[in-house]
Parts: C-alpha cells; structure tokens; sequence
C-alpha cells in the first residue's frame, strides 16, 4: 500500500494484508530511474497538498522554470506559500532554502528574473527571519560546510548574488520597485 494517510493505509492494509510504504521514499528509491516521470509525480504531490518531509530544491526550480521564473504565477505562488510555513523553519530548512536561491541564481539565465524570484522566496519567508537565517549567512558565507564547495565562490554571478541579498536588507524599498518592473 503506497500511501502516508495512516489511518486510511492502516485499515486497508490489513484488509488487504500488503505492507505500507511511504510516498516520498518509494519515489526517490524507484529501483527504475523515473527521471520525467519522477518530477511529475512529486510536482502534482506537491499541489495536492502532500506534505513533504523535505522540497528538493531541485523540485522548487523545475516548477519555477515551467512558470518562465515568474513569482506572479499560481503554481510560483503556491512554492512561496510553502516556503513562507516551512524555509526557515530550522536550521536545516533554512540550509534548504540557501540552497534553493544558489540553485536559482544559477540556473535561471535571466537575471531580473532570477532577482524578482530570490526577493519574493525572501519576502515569502518574513523580513526579520529571512535577512537573519537566509541572506545574512549567504552574503558573508557563514554557510553549512556541504554547501561551501557547490557555490563557486570566485564566479561573478554568485558576487552578484550577494550584492542583491546585501541590498535586500539595506534597502528594500529601491530594490522592490526595480523588481516589480520585471517583464514576463
């Protein structure tokens, strides 16, 4: 039985005498590689209202790349809810989500897109929690060390990357409006 609705699994598994397992793990653990597949399983999971263990970022930029990096898209809006209840809810969710915003900054070609997603992950988060557990440690590298060697310290982007969480915090009013100038 594939299911993480306990009481439900708990019934029909011992009706039907089979074994229950969960969702998140069987998909990750495919002895098959599901590739596509897997990314559209976890997506629709993910807008069914599963509540995951943990959001590959992975997942979180394949979504945004099916919006074009548009943060005013429906299925945006509903990562950034997520990530509004959940990204820097500890020490680990918040290395999630510093990883998150690496993840974007380098795989979304188009910079203002890439800034307009970074301040509305950081907005979605709060003001306070986000410039304190997100951007502060990204922009001075007071990161996780599994995260240190993955972010390519001397390649311009990720400076610039900093710049725009340095500027975030200072002054959020003049980068709000070069953001919402963004084209899509």
């Amino acid at each position: 039985m594939w299911t993480d609705d306990y009481p439900t699994s708990s019934r029909i598994c011992a009706k039907l005498k089979v074994s229950r397992v969960w969702t998140q793990l069987a998909l990750e653990s495919a002895e098959v590689p599901l590739g596509i597949a897997f990314q559209e399983a976890v997506t629709k999971l993910f807008f069914w209202g599963y509540s995951f263990t943990r959001l590959a970022p992975s997942l979180v930029i394949d979504i945004f790349r099916a919006t074009q990096w548009n943060p005013a898209h429906n299925d945006s809006r509903q990562v950034l809810a997520y990530l509004s209840r959940v990204g820097a809810s500890g020490g680990k969710n918040a290395a999630i989500s510093q990883w998150l915003i690496v993840l974007l900054w380098s795989r979304c070609r188009n910079r203002k897109k890439a800034r307009a997603l970074v301040v509305a992950i950081l907005e979605a988060i709060g003001r306070d929690t986000a410039a304190r557990v997100i951007a502060r440690p990204l922009y001075r590298l007071n990161l996780p060390a599994k995260l240190k060697p993955a972010l390519e310290l001397r390649n311009p982007h990720f400076r610039n990357l900093r710049r725009l969480l340095r500027r975030w915090r200072s002054n959020p009013a003049a980068l709000a409006k070069e953001v919402r100038a963004v084209r899509y």
